[in-house]
Formats: structure tokens, C-alpha cells, sequence
């Protein structure tokens, strides 16, 4: 990942350790929030197939690589390849799945409190 709004080698590299940092918290607290829903009663699935979703996040690293002819670094951000296909939930602009645009096309899970949309489901991670 990269900012088009970087230019400075050393506000890159600061971006790069800065959004590594960000996505390690956010693995821990994902971790977290798993915990909590796997041991709330009230969460508990009523079904076999519809369990709450756990949330995951990817651990990222910054590779620096030196050019052996000129001797210049460049610093790459890098994460895992997740084969397959995902939905994207929300994102920074304000989308929100099942909210946004008019976005209709919903599940639900089935849980001790009551049935909860899935989308609402994980949108609880982001507040």
C-alpha cells in the first residue's frame, strides 16, 4: 500500500511502520472481540450453520529492498494473498453494506438475543 500523497522517503516509510502497527491492533482487538462473542450467552448461535462470523484481520510487514547498482531502498508493504472471494462490509468513505445505496441484499443469523443481520453483525467491530 502506498499514499499518492506521500513523497518523502521517510513520511513513506513512517506510513508503511504506522499502517503495520494499525493492523497489529486490530488483529489483537479482533482476537478480542472473538472471545467475547464465542463466551456471551446472548450471543450464542441458535442453529448449527448460522454461528457469528469471527473477524480476522492480516498481519502486515515492510520489506525493504536495495537496489544493487545504485544502492537506493525502496520499502514495500506486504500482507498475505487470501485466494477466494470476499465481501467488503464498510469502508472509510461510509459505505456500509446493507445500508449504503440502497444495498438490500442481506443474511441474518439467528442468535440467543434474537435474529441480528449479518452486516449489523460485523459492523459492531467498527464502532
Amino acid at each position: 500500500k502506498n499514499s499518492v500523497h506521500l513523497i518523502e522517503r521517510e513520511t513513506k516509510e513512517a506510513f508503511h511502520q504506522d499502517f503495520c502497527l494499525v493492523q497489529a491492533t486490530a488483529y489483537n482487538l479482533a482476537e478480542k472481540y472473538n472471545t467475547a462473542v464465542r463466551t456471551s450467552p446472548l450471543l450464542k448461535s441458535t442453529t448449527e450453520e448460522a454461528k457469528p462470523p469471527e473477524l480476522r484481520f492480516l498481519l502486515c510487514h515492510v520489506y525493504t529492498i536495495t537496489n544493487d547498482e545504485t544502492k537506493e531502498e525502496k520499502g514495500y508493504l506486504v500482507e498475505k494473498m487470501l485466494p477466494g472471494k470476499f465481501t467488503k462490509y464498510n469502508s472509510n468513505n461510509g459505505y456500509v453494506k446493507g445500508v449504503s445505496n440502497g444495498d438490500n441484499n442481506t443474511h441474518t443469523i439467528e442468535l440467543a438475543s434474537g435474529r441480528v443481520k449479518l452486516e449489523e453483525f460485523i459492523q459492531s467491530f467498527s464502532h
